[in-house]
């Protein structure tokens, strides 16, 4: 990029941001309480829940992660696009939606933790939870910040480095991350859900029209359908072929990104926020519309990277399957729409970090530090923004340093995640068997299989850890462990906890809420199909 580009860029880029810190100012005048910060004082409407909902699912991570598979695995996978539409938003809204807010508003619960506690009637799901929420959303926040960091970098490849201690760290990347944090900190700790959600729905439409954009410009570039599909079938015929040739380690990733939603804190609050039933229900439509074009366009894209750079495109030289889109952009697209779709995606990036912080954040101040101290709202809110600063700190240190053991334990906090959450939520929402303790014993078993699966049969630096790299090498060339080594620890962690929980329900029916409460709550679930 020439020198007189990458000004146009961090102008636009900077502009942007420092928009968003200002959208967080303003928002300060409707966050006046913890409910307002955490929630958004419950008064979404439909349009806005729709674009957060879509923003918090579709950011960068699904972007940039879309254009690295349809790069590896052609067309054929393009297809993968609509399971996570389908899956990650369709039938969360249709399944999840009202029921969540019903019972949200029911039990005035601002956190998963405290959903899930209640629900069950018993404390220590609270605590248990909420640790686990909070290593793992600070650690999945760092892979936020060191992504980004990365998808600017791209744009600077040969700027200068500097080092810190042993590490040695590009000054964009530094920059990066710095800022990254700074804005955040900025427009979360003032503004909130409110700030978060706001700022969402600016993303959105830049997003929708960037990755348009993109696709439009590439396929031009390109030669058009023909010009695609012949210049792929050139470098592989197993690039056209449909359904893909990803096996088991695509599948996994289907699972990850689709199911892996129904598990994660950022998405279930999203439905506290919402007014009224109407707003979920609208919302669905609005997510679905949105979701549904930024995915299938956004997946089209990498697999239009790599044919330009097999026919030589400018620009097109460095790409690769983790930089695709990014490098794809700034080849078709002026610079300052590039810089204004890569603001977006940033920002996009940023408040689906803000979500996690907040999550993060609370996992402390509300369900340890209030649930403990019995302090007021109030007091709750301070020790909630004073929390958000150290995470945000930690991560951006994380970030810079970029230890190896922080990355692997990124690629799977989803999934660890997930396994204390998930099934306890679905099966609370739907069935009145489900007891506290097979929410404990099945989350905290399926979270022990995550791990353990992920360090012996797709160890990588994780396994380093633990038995030396070296070990790694031996262990991870044995044919077994290989074929084992396809299967994401989401799948196995997800069939332990199917299979313990109602279970151990069974095993444990002392553990089990009373009838009245039973009733009671899915009385008030009911209500959520009929309520305008």
């Amino acid at each position: 990029m020439a020198a007189g580009d990458e000004i146009i860029f961090w102008t636009v880029l900077i502009v942007y941001l420092a928009f968003l810190a200002i959208a967080g100012i303003f928002a300060k005048k409707k966050t006046k309480t913890l409910e307002d910060f955490m929630v958004a004082g419950r008064k979404i409407g439909p349009l806005l829940l729709g674009l957060s909902f879509g923003v918090t699912y579709f950011s960068a991570v699904m972007i940039v992660g879309g254009g690295l598979q349809s790069w590896i695995w052609g067309l054929g996978v393009v297809w993968i696009a609509s399971i996570d539409v389908l899956v990650g938003v369709f039938l969360v809204f249709v399944f999840f939606g009202g029921r969540t807010k019903s019972l949200g508003k029911h039990f005035e619960s601002m956190t998963v933790p405290q959903f899930i506690s209640k629900r069950y009637e018993d404390p220590k799901l609270q605590t248990f939870t909420s640790i686990v929420i909070l290593f793992f959303e600070t650690i999945y926040l760092v892979s936020i910040y060191m992504g980004l960091a990365v998808l600017l970098s791209v744009i600077f490849p040969t700027a200068a480095s500097i080092t810190i201690g042993t590490v040695t760290v590009s000054i964009p990347y530094l920059v990066s991350v710095v800022l990254c944090g700074v804005i955040t900190i900025i427009y979360l700790t003032v503004g909130g859900a409110h700030g978060a959600i706001w700022t969402d729905a600016v993303e959105s439409v830049i997003m929708l029209v960037g990755v348009l954009l993109i696709f439009f410009a590439g396929i031009i570039a390109v030669g058009g359908f023909t010009g695609l599909t012949t210049t792929l079938g050139s470098i592989d015929p197993d690039l056209l072929v449909f359904p893909g040739e990803g096996g088991i380690g695509l599948i996994g990733y289907i699972l990850v990104t689709s199911f892996g939603v129904w598990g994660m804190p950022q998405m279930i609050s999203r439905f506290y926020t919402a007014e009224k039933q109407r707003s979920i229900k609208w919302g669905l439509v609005i997510s679905c519309f949105w979701a549904f074009i930024v995915a299938i366009f956004a997946w089209f894209n990498g697999s239009i990277a790599r044919a330009l750079q097999a026919q030589g495109y400018p620009g097109m030289a460095s790409a690769n399957p983790t930089n695709a889109v990014p490098v794809l952009m700034a080849a078709v697209l002026p610079s300052v729409l590039a810089g204004l779709f890569l603001a977006a995606v940033t920002a996009a990036s940023l408040t689906t970090g803000e979500k996690v912080i907040m999550i993060a954040a609370s996992g402390f101040s509300i369900d340890v530090y209030q649930k403990r101290t019995k302090c007021s709202d109030d007091q709750a809110l301070k020790v909630t923004r004073l929390t958000t600063l150290v995470v945000v700190a930690v991560a951006v240190v994380l970030a810079i340093l970029q230890p190896d053991a922080v990355l692997a334990l990124c690629m799977f906090a989803w999934s660890a995640m997930a396994a204390v959450i998930l099934v306890p939520y679905v099966f609370g929402l739907f069935w009145k068997g489900g007891t506290a303790k097979a929410a404990l014993y099945s989350g905290a078993a399926s979270f022990i299989v995550a791990i353990m699966w992920k360090i012996i049969f797709r160890g990588g630096s994780l396994w380093a850890m633990v038995g030396g790299s070296g070990a790694w090498a031996i262990w991870g060339s044995l044919e077994g462990v290989v074929l084992l080594g396809q299967w994401h620890e989401f799948i196995i962690s997800q069939v332990v906890a199917l299979i313990a929980f109602p279970l151990i329900s069974m095993l444990t029916k002392d553990s089990k809420p009373s009838a009245e409460f039973l009733n009671e709550i899915f009385s008030v679930m009911k209500k959520s199909h009929t309520e305008e």
